[in-house]
Formats: C-alpha cells, sequence, structure tokens
C-alpha cells in the first residue's frame, strides 16, 4: 500500500479524506498527533476523515440526525465550521490566514494540524452537542 501511496495518493483516498493525503501513511501517529490530548486527538482523526458529529456524516451514517448547522445552514461539513460558519468567527483566526487556513493545508500539514488542534482545543466542534 505504500508503494501504491506513493504512486498516486489520491488513489488510496476515500472523497472525505483525499485532501488529507499529503503526509505519507504511517503504523503510528505523527509526533504532533502524539503531542495531543486524547480528546482533541480523536476530533483531529475525526475531522481529517468526515467521521465526525458533522451533517455530512449524519446524512450518509445516521440519517434521523439533523444535518443542518445550528447557524441554519442546511447541511454542516466541516469545510463549513472551518471556513465560513458565524458561530466559530471569533476563533477562526487560530486556523491561521491566507493559505494557511485552506482545507488542504489545515487538513493535510503538520502546521496546518497544529492549527486545527488549537482551533478544536478552543470550541466544542467535531462532537455531540448536549440537548438538555
Amino acid at each position: 500500500w505504500m508503494r501504491v501511496w506513493s504512486t498516486d495518493p489520491l488513489q488510496c483516498s476515500q472523497s472525505n479524506v483525499k485532501i488529507v493525503n499529503q503526509i505519507p501513511p504511517s503504523l503510528s501517529a505523527t509526533k504532533r498527533l502524539q503531542e495531543l490530548s486524547r480528546m482533541t486527538f480523536s476530533r483531529v482523526l475525526q475531522c481529517h476523515t468526515g467521521h465526525a458529529h458533522l451533517g455530512s456524516y449524519y446524512t450518509t451514517f445516521v440519517p434521523e440526525e439533523d444535518p443542518r448547522c445550528p447557524c441554519g445552514e442546511s447541511t454542516q461539513t466541516r469545510e463549513h465550521i472551518l471556513t465560513e460558519c458565524p458561530l466559530f468567527e471569533d476563533h477562526r483566526h487560530l486556523l491561521g490566514d491566507g493559505e494557511d487556513c485552506q482545507m488542504r493545508h489545515l487538513l493535510g500539514t503538520a502546521k496546518g494540524i497544529g492549527h486545527l488542534a488549537q482551533f478544536i482545543e478552543a470550541l466544542a466542534v467535531f462532537t455531540k452537542l448536549s440537548t438538555t
């Protein structure tokens, strides 16, 4: 699989993870990921794969859940949360600016993962919010 990945990394991915396939596969977590708390690590990983508490995930895997974002967007996606949701505007600076805050950078580079982890640690994103 490593040979196949090095030849065509996009071929080895499903659509949700194609964007993060810039870092070669490894049998262990990268140093940056090992430094994260367990909760942050799991939420970063869930964001990477698209298997997080998101409307886009619910649409496919948990259709009885409401896919809307609390801001009113019809389907909550990781791109929506990271780049445009008004609920997180005050903390979006944690993701960087310009090219640093593009999805490909946030999900596929060590620096971007660091920014993503800071954003996740500061907010309750990619978690199932309590309804009580």
